[in-house]
């Protein structure tokens, strides 16, 4: 039996190159496929194979961000996301380091000149009121 070499084992048959060179953070959400990168956010339709939307801004305008139980995307930034590009949550602030949801509730590791802290972000829990 002959052997079959590794490289056409593992190629990529269907795959998507929007023609960045960062590709960020990706969520997916229905057909939806999300990119939020340090200076970039756009939505890509997955079924029709078509970029919807596509914002370039400054260099380094977007902390991390974290997809909320209910399909809303928390993103730190102090720069405004059209709500066309997709549904999110935007705190203005890059002092938080990371964000997590337990329990439906938001917490942010902070970075403080005196350590790193844990604090509950208030009003942006999955079923609270959004911050936009």
């Amino acid at each position: 039996m002959p052997i079959t070499p590794m490289s056409s084992k593992n190629k990529i048959v269907d795959s998507i190159d929007a023609g960045f060179d960062d590709y960020g953070k990706i969520y997916v959400k229905e057909n939806s496929l999300i990119d939020i990168t340090n200076n970039r956010v756009y939505n890509f339709d997955l079924q029709a194979k078509k970029l919807i939307g596509n914002q370039v801004f400054p260099k380094n305008s977007f902390g991390k961000s974290l997809m909320l139980s209910n399909g809303k995307i928390r993103v730190a930034t102090s720069k405004n996301i059209p709500e066309s590009l997709f549904p999110c949550v935007l705190i203005p602030d890059h002092h938080y380091h990371d964000f997590i949801e337990v329990n439906k509730k938001v917490y942010a590791i902070t970075k403080e000149k005196r350590g790193h802290g844990i604090i509950e972000i208030k009003g942006l829990s999955p079923s609270g009121p959004s911050l936009r």
